[in-house]
């Protein structure tokens, strides 16, 4: 699965509530952790290359650098709701759960759905204080954790190096730079970074660098912006 770094997601402060696309979203990540919840109808979503197709009252977790997928609505009519949380507002619930994560990110309950969808539109969708927010992030994190089962997290460091590998890219990708730039800085082997890089991401590190600079390009290229063209002197090896 080729998957894109949603980078501008890091920046966010407040948690983010949007109704989900009918025709669906492409693959993303981000170190926020994003909760689809289905109140009515059928949609597919693909998580970490898991095909799911949810029904009613379904409730889907995707935690921090899971790769995630909308294929979209399966049924005429739906009604979602996707509701993304910065890091720091959910902080409390993973130091509950330090070398953990969900056995299962696919919950289906109506009494849960109908709950976080009252917090969302209550609350988070509301003009509160951050820390009302906040305390409302908790609530929604107790209520999923009551209905979850935890397992030990065999991954934790390797998101950790995927992070920090994708902040030095984004960051660096308009230079002339290296893999072993890359696993220089993150302090990790070049061996072992393009293997994690390819697992999570689909593609190698240099692709990734290529197709972000084209991106970037194209989106300059959209708002009528005149760019320099990147040179010759792209990503090495």
């Amino acid at each position: 699965m080729k998957a894109f770094f949603e980078s501008y997601r890091e920046n966010v402060k407040l948690p983010v509530c949007l109704n989900a696309l009918p025709f669906g979203y492409k693959a993303h990540f981000h170190s926020s952790v994003e909760v689809f919840i289905l109140l009515d109808g059928e949609y597919k979503i693909k998580i970490n290359d898991e095909l799911l197709l949810l029904k009613k009252n379904s409730i889907v977790i995707s935690s921090s650098f899971d790769v995630h997928e909308y294929i979209g609505k399966a049924s005429e009519t739906f009604n979602g709701i996707v509701v993304i949380f910065p890091y720091s507002f959910c902080e409390e619930f993973f130091s509950r759960h330090k070398n953990e994560r969900i056995k299962n990110n696919f919950i289906v309950d109506k009494e849960l759905a109908n709950s976080l969808s009252y917090l969302v539109e209550n609350f988070l969708n509301k003009d509160f204080s951050i820390s009302v927010k906040k305390e409302t992030s908790s609530l929604f994190f107790s209520l999923i954790e009551e209905k979850s089962t935890f397992i030990k997290s065999e991954k934790k460091g390797e998101t950790i190096l995927i992070k920090n590998a994708l902040f030095f890219i984004h960051e660096n990708y308009d230079k002339q730079i290296k893999v072993s730039d890359i696993a220089k800085n993150i302090g990790y082997s070049v061996e072992h970074l393009s293997r994690v890089f390819k697992k999570y991401l689909g593609c190698n590190i240099l692709e990734y660098i290529n197709d972000l600079r084209l991106d970037k390009v194209s989106d300059m290229v959209k708002k009528g912006e005149i760019v320099g063209f990147l040179g010759p002197n792209g990503a090495g090896k």
